[in-house]
């Protein structure tokens, strides 16, 4: 809804924000398919049947069993485990501050500078020696930053991650309210290629 408040706004922010807006209705229509696949109680009973049909196969045979164990138990373990740590990697990671740029510059620097004195085979993945030509191209090369919208983003996201989490410290909650009450006023470009190079 703020992001469609955003692009109502002016020919601007439709400009800036539109596509923005755009992957946000696509996500909504793909996860409203996969939701209704879900629920549907004919699949959902099917998968039941089949699963039930394959622990009586394994059962059957003390061989298999032996050799598979009990994968079920490993499995329902693995998603307790998911679901722990889901919505905080959700939000840190794959759709960090509804993707905004300034935010995956922020942590890809700073795991940069983190990863960068360890011996290559110690770090992460995507900040192997392999890869730092293309994360250097990723985060050096100009791209457009519209504060507008990254403060729209930004500050929405610190307010929604707040109500999953809990209290997050006095200092996000003083970077939200900054955020609610400012706009940037800044860009990393200059200081981009310092941080990385450590």
């Amino acid at each position: 809804m703020r992001k469609v408040r955003f692009t109502a706004e002016s020919s601007e922010h439709a400009r800036i924000g539109n596509e923005d807006l755009f992957g946000v209705e696509d996500s909504f229509k793909a996860n409203r398919g996969v939701e209704k696949a879900l629920v549907d109680p004919t699949l959902i009973a099917a998968k039941r049947v089949a699963e039930r049909e394959l622990k009586a196969r394994v059962s059957k045979d003390p061989k298999l069993a032996a050799e598979v164990g009990n994968p079920w138990s490993d499995i329902a373990k693995a998603q307790l485990h998911l679901k722990e740590l889901y919505f905080r990697y959700y939000d840190l990671e794959s759709r960090a501050a509804y993707r905004s740029i300034l935010f995956v510059y922020a942590r890809d620097l700073v795991r940069a500078a983190q990863e960068r004195p360890k011996p290559n085979g110690e770090r992460l993945r995507e900040f192997t020696d392999s890869r730092l030509a293309s994360l250097a191209k990723t985060l050096l090369d100009p791209q457009p930053v519209y504060p507008e919208l990254e403060q729209l983003k930004l500050a929405f996201w610190l307010a929604k991650f707040e109500e999953k989490v809990g209290p997050i410290g006095a200092r996000l909650i003083d970077v939200r309210r900054k955020l609610n009450k400012c706009r940037f006023k800044f860009s990393l470009t200059s200081a981009r290629p310092v941080i990385l190079q450590g």
